[in-house]
């Protein structure tokens, strides 16, 4: 039966699929022209990780760029990083191994990679937490994809989502619009002023027609229908950083089996330099493939500025220029979206 609930097997495969052998994380510094030094301390579900043999690896996106193993110090347990990259305002994000459970958790934190930049000390360690829920299960998403270019309109959600089971979204869930079987918008968690936010752009061409949402829960490998629906309206926006827009999930559409995953990247790796600004921010990206791009400028209240770029991109590196003179300073988003892949990102304005 296709339509299920959420069951305790379910939950248990999962648990099962996040006992696994240690990473292998590693990175190589000969391809990076710059570092920065980050100190930090972990704790899990608010309790402090006590082995040696933990880890804690740095990335951009899905790419290590440093690796580390606690150090003790005053009976407390260090992870002493070096980060390496060679574009500063790369986003980057934090994992743990934990080695005594075999499993993989997200950590909550994130920052901006600074050349020579140093956060946190040996006496002044920045605070670092992640949460176990049933394990760290990140998987391959689902194969949802969207050709934009076939619709002329669209309209702004950002929302938040409630799971049944407790869990809360982590970077590998995905939220997505569907009219019927067609997947009108995707996108995954941004973390905004401490909360996981998705930033959806959804396509069509005619108003009125009813959009149902679908989740994929990466912890528990499993697309889960969202119980609001919504009705397609051109240049609609529902929901802003500040309210908005909350939706809940309910039971799984479909089970993904632990054999049927294939490790696929949902993440776009684009940043924006310098973060912060005072005059432009270059936005750069990669596009692997011939595909339409398009960016969209918002701000913390999820309001739309303006359209950066709308067109159909050749493979290779691709750089976009945003002057917002006219704006007062402070911190804006900009949400890519690469064929049927998107990510949002934010810049700091300083003027």
């Amino acid at each position: 039966m296709r339509q299920i609930c959420l069951t305790l097997t379910l939950l248990l495969m999962c648990s099962t699929a996040a006992w696994g052998q240690e990473p292998n994380w590693s990175v190589d510094p000969a391809g990076y022209s710059s570092t920065m030094s980050v100190v930090g301390t972990l704790d899990v579900d608010g309790v402090p990780t006590s082995s040696e043999q933990d880890l804690v690896a740095a990335f951009v996106g899905n790419e290590v760029r440093g690796v580390a193993r606690p150090v003790q110090s005053n009976g407390v347990y260090l992870y002493v990083l070096t980060i390496h990259a060679n574009t500063a305002g790369e986003t980057v994000s934090l994992k743990s191994f934990l080695h005594d459970e075999r499993a993989v958790v997200d950590i909550t934190e994130f920052f901006s990679f600074e050349v020579n930049g140093v956060l946190g000390t040996p006496n002044n360690p920045v605070p670092w937490s992640a949460t176990r829920g049933v394990g760290a299960c990140a998987s391959a998403p689902p194969e949802w994809s969207i050709d934009a270019s076939q619709y002329s309109s669209n309209m702004t959600l950002t929302a938040g989502v409630s799971l049944e089971n407790g869990l809360l979204p982590v970077e590998h869930d995905i939220l997505a619009a569907f009219v019927g079987e067609e997947v009108r918008g995707i996108a995954s968690p941004t973390g905004v002023n401490g909360e996981k936010l998705f930033f959806l752009t959804i396509h069509g061409n005619i108003n009125g027609e009813v959009l149902s949402l679908r989740f994929y829960n990466s912890q528990i490998r499993a697309i889960l229908s969202v119980s609001e629906s919504l009705a397609f309206e051109a240049n609609r926006a529902i929901g802003t950083v500040v309210s908005p827009a909350s939706f809940s999930t309910l039971c799984a559409v479909e089970a993904t089996s632990i054999e049927e995953v294939e490790p696929v990247s949902t993440y776009l790796n684009s940043s924006a330099y310098p973060n912060p600004f005072n005059h432009q921010a270059t936005i750069q990206y990669h596009v692997n493939a011939p595909s339409h791009v398009t960016i969209e400028m918002y701000d913390l209240l999820g309001r739309h500025i303006e359209q950066l770029v709308n067109a159909q991109h050749s493979s290779g590196h691709h750089k976009a220029y945003w002057t917002p003179d006219a704006l007062p300073a402070g911190i804006y988003l900009y949400n890519i979206q690469i064929g049927s892949k998107s990510e949002t990102r934010q810049v700091v304005y300083l003027k």
